[in-house]
């Protein structure tokens, strides 16, 4: 018996550790990666609505963490006005944002910004 709890047990254990799926975040429009509180270094995958294209948008590629996360995936042509999922990666802040204007969303540019984040489309 203490041997199947054991077993068991290590089961349990080993599939906790194994476990490399990220958080899925269902996101607001306008919201963006500083009201989540998500470590440099961290990911999660946002679920964007459909139409949501407001919200400000800071930098190009590399987003300042106050910029509305589903309006840049817009802008760096992520995802299209029907919505969808995008990993988010959070960054180090960078020195210097630059502003761009593509698919339909401008950027404006920023100095010094403590945190960033970096998109990747979610297969």
């Amino acid at each position: 018996m203490k041997r199947v709890i054991l077993v068991i047990a290590l089961l349990a254990a080993a599939a906790v550790f194994s476990c490399k799926g990220e958080a899925t975040i269902d996101l607001k429009c306008g919201q963006n990666a500083k009201e989540l509180n998500i470590a440099v270094g961290s990911s999660f995958t946002g679920k964007c609505p459909a139409n949501c294209t407001g919200g400000s948008v800071w930098g190009t590629d590399t987003y300042t963490a106050d910029s509305s996360v589903c309006a840049a995936a817009v802008h760096a042509g992520l995802l299209k006005i029907e919505g969808g999922t995008v990993r988010v990666t959070m960054k180090p802040g960078l020195k210097e944002y630059k502003g761009s204007e593509k698919n339909g969303i401008k950027s404006g540019p920023w100095g010094s910004f403590e945190k960033s984040f970096v998109l990747e489309k979610k297969q």
